[in-house]
């Protein structure tokens, strides 16, 4: 397997990912590559002196660490897409920590599919959110993040009906770019990445819709190809995420149309959805200020400020609140794209 992983200046971060890499159980041989998103020296120090540290110099096993140049991290995964050398690649962020059996599980389900004479692959794997290390506090806001589609849709993929049938086809809006494997190949012949220079989001959905509609890959979730996320937000982070997914909309259904209506359902480019979207961000000012407000709220309120048996549905009510102004943002940023002064 090729692991590929684009980073830029979190040294900290990207050592306990290669670390726990060069961890991993069971037979399989790999490479790892780091893509560096500019120089970064102390990135390139950090992570080989993890690998070394925690055994990875055996044989099977290697280490590649390359710069490039400074552009955004999907001109670097696409990078690392040309530079690999083995049958399937697995695609992860700088900032997870892979259980030992995370490679071992998505090469287990390419191999039996392929042992059966089945086609290629997008398989997914679990990326749960860390939680906050004892001692500090554990927000509201956090535990939402976990627990709900805030980011990901894992919430769905976990529950009892989500796991009941382990061929569900996910669809390629789950095709999530911190963990998941596919055949190098099938990537390389759809030209890999959408990449475009310093542009946030959509390239791994639109990758695995390409990878869906050329060769009819099912999207599969594995569970046990499991890893955790070290990623904590803010209300205003989580905010700017939205804006800059509303650029990134912008960008990506201008480059792959087909991709644009399919995950859209509609022209988002048009002169009525620009419209529409400027209406709408003038219309909902004030609804997403206040929705603004509670979100940041809900960072200094305690996790387990709610409990007992309506817990996850009052959980998810409060995760509700927060649709509007996540919607302002991103129409916001989808305006922003498109030239348009928003209010």
């Amino acid at each position: 397997m090729s692991v590929l992983i684009p980073t830029y200046q979190r040294a900290a971060k990207l050592a306990a990912c290669v670390g726990s890499l060069a961890r991993q159980a069971g037979n399989v041989s790999f490479e790892v590559i780091v893509g560096l998103d500019g120089a970064d020296e102390q990135s390139e120090r950090e992570a080989g002196r993890a690998w070394e540290e925690a055994g990875g110099t055996r044989t099977g096993r290697e280490l590649r660490v390359i710069e490039c140049e400074r552009a955004g991290y999907t001109i670097v995964r696409n990078r690392l897409v040309r530079e690999a050398r083995a049958r399937v690649m697995l695609s992860l962020n700088d900032d997870v920590v892979a259980e030992p059996e995370l490679l071992a599980s998505h090469w287990r389900e390419h191999e039996r599919r392929r042992a059966g004479g089945k086609g290629p692959a997008i398989v997914v794997g679990a990326a749960p959110y860390m939680r906050r290390p004892k001692g500090e506090f554990d927000s509201m806001l956090d535990r939402l993040v976990r627990e709900t589609p805030m980011v990901f849709f894992y919430d769905v993929m976990n529950s009892p009906e989500g796991l009941a049938n382990r061929e569900k086809d996910w669809g390629f809006r789950h095709c999530f770019g911190l963990n998941f494997s596919a055949s190098l190949q099938c990537v390389r012949e759809v030209g890999g990445f959408l990449a475009k220079p310093h542009v946030y989001g959509y390239d791994d959905i639109e990758l695995g819709y390409k990878l869906a509609t050329r060769f009819e890959m099912p999207v599969l979730y594995r569970p046990e190809a499991r890893l955790l996320h070290d990623h904590f937000y803010t209300a205003a982070g989580l905010m700017e995420r939205e804006r800059e997914l509303g650029k990134a909309a912008w960008v990506f259904a201008g480059e792959n149309a087909a991709f644009g209506m399919a995950v859209f359902g509609r022209d988002i480019r048009s002169r009525d959805e620009i419209e529409y979207s400027r209406q709408f961000v003038r219309r909902e000012r004030g609804a997403a200020e206040r929705g603004m407000e509670t979100l940041a709220a809900l960072e200094k309120v305690p996790s387990e400020a709610v409990g007992g048996p309506a817990a996850g549905t009052l959980v998810r009510s409060v995760y509700e609140q927060h649709l509007i102004t996540k919607r302002w943002n991103w129409r916001g940023g989808l305006l922003e794209a498109a030239g348009e002064i928003t209010p």
